[in-house]
């Protein structure tokens, strides 16, 4: 077929043409920059002969040689057959109209933050009072460079748990000459980012639930997992977001995280958060804005989810009778500062002494069911693994597995009845507190304002 191909194909017109049709029918998924199967023939057809992506159409039926032929057919043939995206093909991404360079490290740039920030933000923030930018989960970088760009004079820090994709933030830093502007941090989340305050943070963290993980088509599965997979619900960061940004906001600062798909996950399971629902101009949708006076309002509330959903986990495991593993992060929960928080650790001595290395000194923890035997630390410390199924010789026996079905439906009803009562704990402010902002079905054009005098986004 690279024969015939070779052959019979001789106009930049003819690759396209080729191109398109084998995208076509290699059934490939596009969203990695370009909306459909011809634009992106277009732009690797342009891209093997060095050319420009505006070249005139005038030229497309200029006859090309064998051996340019043999590279556009390079291109087109190995994105058709391999489904390798464009962007990885070619090394290159465009965001924010400016190019990055990308590889498998990182996610291909396609956020519609894009356009917030060529927009400085606004009308979501006063331009001229942002002096500090956190973008976490920064990947190849480009939403920390878009923002440098735009705000020359701020402040700009970016952070990301893959060394990796640190590597090529800072080459395209390089690239940029920003290296010396733009502060990289490795962190997970904001574990090792020093205390400060910023006017903005900004993210597009990994939210894909593990439905859709499940069914990746082949381009996307390209992609590094880490950049993109979070938990069952798709919210696992997103919920550590929300529960730390208050430590390092501004007073009158603006949290933004993208979402996408799981909108409607964090509409549901934070619905008592006023946020701000974006459209934009170009497409796109899942991001949205809350402020730090609500995020701090709302922050009793996040912190009860968090420790409801580290209950609701223990609970599920030894319902199933599954092996129980709790490693649990200060970070994770913020402690509350009046009363001990209340773990269930229903699977015996070993978790307790799991819980207890926390560097939390007033955890109060609750076994449902007596130990026996001994445990040693260091077998524990090598497995940190407790399976209620294993003989006493594998793993300490706590009679889990002996728990009568009657039993067993106490426990988990007296675990929902104690999260009911800690919901009466909480004071919800006033609607007035929010000023005009608690719909949260409320979708609101970018191009709006977002003037608090008036209640109204336009």
């Amino acid at each position: 077929m690279v024969n015939e191909v070779l052959e019979k194909l001789t106009t930049i017109r003819d690759f396209i043409r080729w191109g398109t049709s084998e995208f076509t029918r290699k059934k490939l998924t596009f969203g990695h920059g370009y909306a459909c199967a011809f634009d992106e023939a277009v732009y690797l057809t342009l891209y093997a002969l060095s050319l420009p992506d505006d070249w005139p159409e005038s030229y497309y039926d200029c006859v090309l040689t064998r051996a340019e032929r043999k590279r556009v057919l390079t291109y087109l043939y190995k994105r058709a057959t391999a489904r390798i995206p464009s962007a990885y093909l070619t090394k290159q991404a465009w965001f924010a109209g400016l190019k990055f360079y990308v590889d498998k490290r990182v996610l291909i740039p396609r956020s519609p933050i894009a356009e917030l920030i060529e927009e400085q933000f606004e009308p979501w923030v006063d331009s001229d009072q942002v002096h500090s930018i956190l973008d976490l989960c920064t990947g190849s970088g480009c939403i920390a460079i878009a923002c440098q760009y735009v705000f020359p004079e701020a402040k700009i820090v970016a952070s990301d748990i893959s060394t990796d994709a640190l590597q090529v933030a800072r080459y395209n830093c390089e690239q940029h000459n920003l290296v010396d502007e733009i502060k990289l941090i490795e962190s997970d989340v904001f574990e090792s980012i020093p205390l400060q305050k910023f006017d903005i943070i900004v993210s597009n963290p990994p939210y894909v639930d593990a439905e859709d993980m499940s069914s990746l088509p082949g381009e996307f599965s390209l992609e590094p997992k880490l950049g993109l997979e979070a938990g069952d619900d798709g919210l696992d960061i997103v919920t550590r977001i929300l529960l730390q940004a208050v430590d390092y906001l501004t007073d009158d600062g603006v949290l933004i995280v993208e979402v996408g798909n799981s909108q409607p996950a964090v509409m549901e399971k934070f619905s008592f958060i006023p946020m701000t629902w974006l459209e934009f101009a170009r497409g796109g949708t899942g991001v949205f804005k809350v402020k730090m006076k609500y995020l701090k309002i709302c922050q009793e509330k996040i912190n009860n989810l968090v420790l409801e959903q580290k209950q609701d986990e223990v609970a599920a495991k030894v319902e199933n009778k599954e092996p129980v593993s709790q490693k649990i992060s200060s970070s994770e929960i913020k402690k509350p500062k009046d009363e001990a928080i209340k773990f269930h650790a229903l699977s015996g001595q070993d978790v307790i002494d799991n819980l207890k290395k926390m560097k939390v000194d007033d955890y109060q923890l609750i076994p449902f069911a007596d130990s026996n035997g001994d445990n040693q630390k260091e077998d524990f410390e090598a497995t940190q693994v407790v399976d209620a199924s294993k003989s006493p010789d594998d793993a300490i026996d706590i009679d889990t597995a002996e728990l009568s079905e009657k039993n067993r439906e106490k426990i988990v009803n007296d675990l929902l009845a104690e999260d009911e009562e800690d919901d009466t704990k909480i004071t919800f402010p006033n609607e007035a507190d929010f000023e005009g902002e608690t719909n949260q079905d409320q979708i609101l054009n970018s191009s709006a304002k977002d003037t608090d005098s008036t209640n109204q986004h336009h």
